[in-house]
């Protein structure tokens, strides 16, 4: 839900025919961007999670990587980016972007942070803070190549259910760590999490930096 009420805020009416969510893995991101776009790429260089995508009939999702995006040159005229700037190589990443970006295309990078202090009652064994070491401010700011339009940073508010709240626990490699290690439940922590949340009658209200 938090994609969407982002997009809202940053992209307001804007209406395209092509656009692209790279690093869209099961592609809740790509979802919200549907909204925006007639027709949506969604793209990740993980095969695993697209094939856990959600279907959509404007979605396209497709694998690959910052060095070789699948869209065609000069083609697509709005692109978002969540939550994967950290993890690439900008000197690959920005020719890239610019092959298939239409004239005058916008490109939208955003990160969040959650506060998940609601949630550390529920496993009070874990560490629920976000790992050290990840940016979430991190931007394209600096990028003498790509003109930075504006640049915003807000907290929203947004309500979520356990199956909700079970994807940000975990979406987070040491907390799935960490929480495998408790469980000692393998690959089923995901199981784990979520009925620790639902036979609770989980339901909350969270809050999240965004950039």
């Amino acid at each position: 839900r938090l994609h969407g009420l982002i997009l809202r805020e940053a992209l307001g009416d804007m209406r395209v025919d092509w656009a692209l969510d790279f690093g869209c893995g099961t592609g809740q991101s790509s979802l919200a961007l549907a909204d925006y776009g007639n027709t949506v790429i969604g793209v990740d260089n993980s095969a695993d999670m697209l094939a856990e995508a959600t279907h959509h009939a404007r979605i396209s999702y497709r694998l690959g990587h910052e060095g070789e995006i699948p869209a065609s040159d000069r083609s697509i005229e709005l692109i978002t980016m969540a939550g994967v700037l950290p993890y690439l190589d900008r000197t690959v990443l920005i020719p890239e972007l610019r092959r298939i970006a239409a004239t005058n295309a916008v490109l939208l990078t955003y990160d969040f942070k959650v506060d998940l202090t609601p949630l550390q009652h529920f496993f009070p064994d874990a560490d629920l803070r976000s790992s050290e070491g990840y940016d979430h401010e991190k931007s394209l700011g600096d990028s003498e190549s790509l003109p930075v339009l504006n640049r915003r940073l807000s907290t929203m508010v947004f309500d979520i259910d356990a199956a909700q709240a079970t994807h940000l626990v975990l979406a987070n490699e040491d907390r799935f760590r960490r929480l495998s290690d408790l469980a000692n439940s393998g690959a089923d922590v995901v199981s784990h999490v979520h009925n620790a949340l639902e036979t609770r009658g989980f339901a909350g209200r969270f809050s999240a930096t965004v950039n």
